[in-house]
């Protein structure tokens, strides 16, 4: 099958277009930066996308499937800076989702969501990196499927929460007396620390 594979400069999404090429997809165009792709084959079988930032354009959706690898879960988790938000919303489970592309981001039909659990002191990091992980595994399950033009089970969403990108504040407030005890350890190389579940992280001047 002729395929366009859309990404970007992450690892995650190289290691993606890898795993296409090795089930035996003809790469007939692909992409892995953060601008924007236009140069569409006249015609191909099938699209992927891991990790690509833009809309693909209606028109090029129509011709065939597109299918979308989502480092997070749907519905609950469109969009972006999602590790945050799970984080902050105090989840115990993230994941990754496989599904179907149709002109609104991340809202398509849902071939399959997986999960995996995670303790308090998890960082945003931590939730991307399995996450990303967890998509490659997904594209690399399905892909011989979708080569062979297999017809895929999904589910539409009926409820969806996306998150725009947006500017997040990471200052902390914390009250004088935590500050004070922040200055009084500080005396380079020895930094006050801070243990959040089963991590330590230490407290630095930037510079």
């Amino acid at each position: 099958m002729n395929v366009v594979y859309l990404g970007i400069d992450r690892s995650y999404s190289i290691e993606g277009l890898k795993v296409v090429k090795k089930a035996g997809g003809r790469i007939v165009a692909s992409h892995l930066n953060k601008n924007k792709f236009s140069e569409y084959p006249l015609n191909y079988d099938v699209g992927i996308s891991l990790g690509y930032l833009h809309k693909v354009p209606l028109a090029e959706l129509k011709k065939c499937s597109w299918i979308n690898i989502h480092p997070a879960p749907l519905p609950e988790y469109g969009g972006r800076n999602v590790a945050y938000h799970a984080i902050i919303n105090e989840e115990t489970h993230f994941g990754a989702t496989i599904h179907y592309m149709n002109e609104e981001f991340d809202r398509g039909d849902i071939i399959e969501t997986r999960k995996f659990e995670f303790s308090f002191g998890t960082t945003a990091g931590d939730l991307y990196n399995t996450g990303t992980a967890m998509s490659v595994d997904l594209l690399r399950d399905y892909i011989p499927k979708i080569l062979k033009r297999k017809q895929l089970i999904s589910t539409k969403q009926t409820s969806y929460t996306y998150y725009r990108k947006e500017f997040i504040n990471d200052f902390i407030e914390v009250e004088d007396q935590t500050k004070r005890k922040i200055t009084a350890l500080y005396y380079p190389p020895f930094y006050p620390k801070i243990k959040i579940g089963n991590k330590t992280f230490i407290i630095k001047e930037l510079t």
